[in-house]
């Protein structure tokens, strides 16, 4: 199944790509509805082939699959990252994040999250579709409070 949520950002493509690449900003943004925890530090900047084991914790209670993170594309040209992740339950998870300059010169920002978790994949299905809806709306709260440039 696929997941494709976009949302115009009032900041330049550049600032928000430059965010887009912090490590930490998939944290910041999935909290408190989903708290995100490494065994090892992040890196600051993702970078093709970087790789970590990621716990969540929905409400920062309940834990979720251990989940394996590999970053495969990040293209600055075209303003692109992609990763696959896995976990015991999620057997594919594709994800894409484009941000594209609109004709006004703000920001159009797109996730794609293509899943495959078997007889689990409807349910996964809709909880992505809120997790990313609130993700976005919190990632234009701080690019509206300038919190993260």
């Amino acid at each position: 199944m696929h997941v494709y949520r976009k949302i115009r950002l009032n900041c330049r493509p550049e600032e928000v790509w430059r965010l887009i690449q912090q490590a930490s900003l998939f944290q910041d943004i999935s909290k408190p509805l989903l708290t995100i925890t490494t065994k090892e530090p992040l890196p600051e900047i993702w970078r093709e082939g970087d790789a970590c084991e990621l716990q969540g914790r929905l409400f920062g209670l309940f834990p979720l699959a251990v989940r394996q993170l590999r970053v495969m594309k990040v293209d600055h040209d075209r303003r692109v990252l992609k990763t696959v992740e896995t976990d015991s339950v999620t057997k594919r998870w594709r994800h894409a994040v484009r941000i594209q300059e609109t004709s006004s010169g703000m920001s159009l920002y797109s996730d794609s999250i293509k899943i495959n978790a078997g007889l689990f994949t409807p349910l996964i299905w809709a909880f992505t579709h809120l997790l990313y809806a609130y993700r976005q709306r919190k990632l234009r709260q701080m690019i509206a409070k300038a919190s993260y440039r």
